[in-house]
């Protein structure tokens, strides 16, 4: 019954003046609105990026690894000095620079000859 006694409140023929202030208060009320479904989306947006930022930290920091054995004064002397900031620099850049850490370098033992004729026996035909 409200409704209908909040219609008969209402003139026939209302003046420019209560026209202009309907549409205002209707005008405010669109921008209130529009506002809080902003403020909303925002809140939402900022858990949305919180979760994304513990997500990457947990994948970021990997569990450490156990010691390897320390290498040899012997397996140093093969590789020579200048490889030993080489090989860093290029794992630095391999990864990323993510966190990483080298627990120790020793040359292989198998040469590239090795390799070469390893490739060269498996592109023959066994009869």
């Amino acid at each position: 019954m409200t409704n209908v006694s909040l219609l008969a409140s209402l003139p026939s023929f209302p003046s420019a003046g209560e026209n202009a202030s309907f549409v205002i208060v209707g005008f405010l009320f669109v921008l209130l609105t529009l506002a809080l479904l902003s403020l909303a989306t925002l809140l939402i947006g900022q858990v949305f990026k919180r979760l994304e930022a513990l997500e990457a930290r947990e994948k970021a920091s990997p569990p450490p690894a156990p010691p390897a054995p320390a290498a040899t004064s012997e397996d140093t002397e093969k590789l020579g000095d200048h490889l030993l900031p080489i090989i860093s620099a290029a794992a630095h850049l391999a990864l990323q620079g993510r966190p990483h850490r080298i627990v120790g370098i020793k040359p292989s033992s198998h040469g590239w000859a090795q390799e070469g004729r390893r490739q060269i026996f498996s592109s023959h035909q066994v009869r």
